[in-house]
């Protein structure tokens, strides 16, 4: 089974939904416009960009009792869309055409996990503008997804 936030990566690229340059997922560190598990706080690093973090979710879902493996796990995931300095118009309509990205899985198979349902918990909400003048947006997103 592939990992949450590499399948989310996949799915925003898939849809080409960027920030600061072309839609380029984030492993090991690689500097790109979505980063996973952390948003950069270097100036080498973008200024705009997404990143994509797990937090915790609901317990799975059990079908035959506790003897068994979970059927369904339920991570949350948490995006952050921050923007260039003193921009705060596109990176909050990059935040929502991303929200509205993941809000669009339903029933589908991603990197070969299958996802019943990425569902918005609310609308996005500026998180915070910080010492660099740069406006970060959030959301979250409760996930229903098979284990395999």
């Amino acid at each position: 089974m592939a990992d949450l936030l590499d399948d989310m990566a996949a799915h925003l690229v898939a849809e080409a939904i960027a920030i600061g340059g072309s839609p380029v997922a984030v492993w090991n560190g690689t500097v790109g416009t979505i980063f996973l598990g952390r948003m950069p706080d270097s100036v080498a690093e973008p200024d705009a960009c997404i990143s994509l973090n797990e937090d915790t979710g609901a317990p799975p879902l059990q079908t035959m009792g506790r003897n068994t493996a979970p059927i369904i796990e339920r991570p949350r995931l948490v995006m952050l869309v921050r923007g260039a300095p003193s921009e705060y118009v596109q990176p909050r309509a990059v935040a929502r055409a991303a929200w509205l990205a993941l809000n669009r899985v339903a029933n589908e198979t991603v990197n070969g996990t299958f996802y019943q349902r990425v569902e918005p918990i609310g609308s996005i909400a500026p998180f915070e503008c910080d010492a660099g003048d740069r406006w970060t947006f959030m959301a979250s997103f409760d996930v229903m997804r098979s284990v395999s």
